[in-house]
């Protein structure tokens, strides 16, 4: 049975829970305010004895305070004027008293908000006619985000002259963003919550747009959580533990689902990030351990369970796995052992020791790293962890594939005449190479490599048709395959058409003043190609106005030219296009006098070649003939004397005179050969046709003849 006033106390005591329910939901907000009412842009008249008001409309949770400032001031109220919570009250407004600039502040533990400022007084101001005042094109808009989470304002505005942007934090200005259009803040957390406000103004006025920021409120959410565990007596562990959420969550620890006390523990410690770290494990240190993250919008927990082991183990090991040839793979190996022990890790490759090196490589965390795998990688590997204590392995096999093909450029829809070469490309990038086969449809081509053929296959895989035929017209499909994953099949449509003829082209006609002129340019082209013909008229490479009244078009492609006069001389080209071919056929009209002057000038100057050429061969005959004189300088050690000689081999020459004519007055005599010079001369028999035959450098120098010139055995003597 109820005592009297149980029900009571009961009843009180729901709704104090209520109340602190409701509070802990309670959303927080920085505080807004409210642009002002009642005014011409951001002036409002004062007119003595009449009364009016300012009201600060303000919001925000939990409520903020507000305050006014005049001319950035706080405010006290003096006759005329009354302070009515948020309504500023001229009752009996006085020019001398109370003209200035008012604005109003709000404040809670979120930030601050400043209003727009608003100019009271009894003229409204003047600005120059030509300026225009800031109107907004785009306002920043009140943002709500995830903590951590990336954020930005934008604001712009028109005017003239170009408005001036000025960003604020809670009523403080924000230098480092003055007249930029984007406010950003990466990283959003608790410090960045308030109210931001974007202010544009030039000489014509200004406009104020007001905005907050506000972290999302949001139970916890584990970002890790704690696993089970396997460890070894004496190590070091680490559990992970941290969560998002806002109000940022709290962590606890429990162990075996009671509360842990890190502060009564030296053995325990909680980091930064909220992690429990057990410095030295013992048997004792197993169990069950448990995270829990709460705020006032909910909690989550989570457990793990800590195996603490006396004897090394591979807690795990590696496993099968498949890889891609020319891939890196790593194979783990993590270990628990005690610490107080030294640990060995060796690796096996189908009971082979694997040396390290190269393409082997052991990580800090015993793992086995192979890069650039090849086929040969493929077995089973073990890892091998050992200490005083005992030892451990576990194994586990690779296989390694090849990599299956991939298009790099396939095959293309084309349109061709016939004659040509077609190439059907079909490159393919794979692991073997791929092997390429092509079909003609359902029928596949086999090539012959080992004599020529008008169907082959290049290097790349791609088909090549040599002299394309009309009949070759059809879907050509390829394929490649290595036999790793699935093959490449890629095709395209070749269509081969008829290539444009000339029938009749333009002939070579000879000028005559006022006469009458026509080119014909008759062509056949294929019936596939003639809605997409182009036949066009060009005079020295320039377009024909087939629209001049002395030129003509007709529908055959003829071009008619009448009245003709010197400005029509030249060449006329009809360059005829379809969509997969095109055909130049050109004729002249040409002046026949200027064809003679162009064939006298030719003629000139094929007899100047001539005379050159003669004139060279003659150089070129003397030369051989070794006409000419040599002089030889013979100067003896110390002698100041020296003597001169000129040879000349010729038959009709006068030797003598030649030989004179190299000597001083004083000196002309001829030349004395001492006995032993004369055998060299005795060896010169026969006519002075033989002495040319002598006169080859390495032969005279072999007869007696230094490089410089002078005899070795004979000497030119007074």
């Amino acid at each position: 049975m109820m005592k009297p006033g149980t029900g009571i106390q009961i009843c009180l005591l729901g709704l104090v829970l209520t109340l602190a329910a409701c509070e802990a939901q309670m959303v927080e907000l920085p505080p807004l305010i409210a642009p002002f009412t009642n005014m011409e842009g951001n002036w409002h008249s004062l007119v003595d004895g009449v009364r009016f008001s300012l009201e600060c409309m303000a919001k925000g949770e939990p409520k903020p305070d507000l305050q006014w400032f005049k001319d950035d001031e706080p405010y006290e109220p003096v006759d005329g004027v009354v302070i009515d919570e948020a309504v500023l009250d001229f009752s009996d407004p006085r020019a001398d008293l109370h003209e200035g600039r008012y604005y109003c502040k709000a404040s809670n533990k979120l930030g601050s908000a400043k209003s727009e400022v608003v100019l009271v007084s009894t003229n409204r101001p003047k600005s120059p006619e030509w300026a225009i005042a800031p109107n907004f094109t785009v306002k920043p808009e009140v943002e709500i985000k995830e903590v951590d989470s990336f954020v930005e304002f934008k604001c712009n505005a028109v005017g003239s002259p170009k408005p001036e942007i000025i960003w604020t934090k809670n009523a403080e200005v924000l230098p480092d963003f003055t007249d930029k259009t984007v406010l950003t803040i990466d990283r959003v957390s608790k410090e960045d919550i308030g109210t931001y406000a974007c202010n544009v103004s030039n000489l014509a006025g200004y406009d104020y747009k007001m905005v907050y920021l506000n972290i999302l409120t949001q139970s916890p959410i584990f970002l890790e959580s704690p696993r089970n565990r396997t460890v070894s007596i004496n190590q070091e562990v680490f559990l992970r533990c941290s969560a998002k959420g806002y109000p940022i969550p709290s962590l606890e620890w429990r162990f075996n689902g009671n509360p842990i006390d890190v502060e009564a523990d030296p053995e325990l410690e909680q980091n930064d990030r909220g992690d429990l770290v057990i410095k030295r494990v013992q048997n004792e240190t197993a169990g069950f351990y448990e995270c829990l993250a709460k705020n006032v919008h909910g909690e989550v927990k989570q457990t793990g369970y800590l195996k603490v082991v006396s004897k090394t183990t591979i807690e795990r090991g590696p496993v099968d796995m498949t890889a891609e040839i020319r891939s890196p793979v790593t194979m783990e190996c993590l270990v628990v052992w005690d610490p107080s022990f030294e640990l060995s890790i060796l690796w096996k490759k189908d009971n082979v020791d694997v040396k390290m090196g190269g393409r082997f490589s052991q990580g800090s965390d015993n793992s086995l790293v192979i890069e650039d795998l090849a086929f040969d990688d493929a077995g089973t590997y073990t890892c091998v962890a050992s200490t005083s204590q005992g030892s451990s392995t576990d194994s586990g096999t690779l296989t390694v594939i090849g990599i299956q093909p991939s298009l790099i450029s396939g095959p293309l829809p084309q349109t061709v005449t016939e004659g040509s070469t077609i190439l059907i490309n079909c490159s393919v990038d794979g692991f073997p190479k791929p092997e390429h086969s092509w079909f003609n449809d359902t029928d596949r081509i086999y090539f012959d490599h080992r004599k020529p053929d008008r169907v082959s296959m290049n290097e790349d895989g791609g088909l090549v048709i040599e002299d394309g035929q009309l009949t070759d017209s059809n879907k050509y499909i390829c394929r490649a395959n290595n036999g790793y994953g699935n093959p490449v099949v890629e095709s395209a449509f070749i269509d081969v058409r008829l290539a444009t003829k000339v029938i009749k082209g333009p002939e070579h006609q000879k000028f005559v003043m006022g006469q009458n002129y026509s080119f014909d340019c008759l062509v056949e082209v294929d019936d596939n190609l003639k809605d997409d013909l182009n036949v066009t008229w060009m005079k020295n490479e320039q377009p024909v106005d087939v629209s001049h009244e002395r030129y003509d078009m007709f529908d055959n492609n003829t071009l008619n030219i009448v009245d003709t006069n010197e400005e029509d001389i030249g060449e006329y080209q009809c360059h005829v296009v379809t969509l997969v071919d095109q055909v130049l056929i050109s004729a002249t009209i040409y002046d026949d006098q200027a064809s003679w002057w162009w064939l006298i000038i030719l003629i000139i100057l094929l007899c100047i070649i001539l005379i050159v050429v003669c004139c060279l061969i003659c150089c070129v005959r003397k030369r051989s003939k070794n006409k000419g004189r040599y002089g030889v300088k013979d100067i003896e050690d110390g002698k100041a004397k020296h003597n001169k000689s000129d040879i000349h081999y010729s038959i009709n020459d006068d030797t003598d005179s030649i030989h004179n004519d190299l000597l001083d007055d004083n000196e002309k005599k001829k030349p004395i050969f001492t006995p032993s010079t004369k055998p060299l001369l005795n060896d010169l028999k026969g006519s002075e046709n033989s002495l040319l035959n002598l006169t080859d450098e390495e032969l005279w120098l072999r007869k007696g003849m230094d490089e410089d010139g002078s005899f070795r055995e004979g000497r030119y003597a007074d």
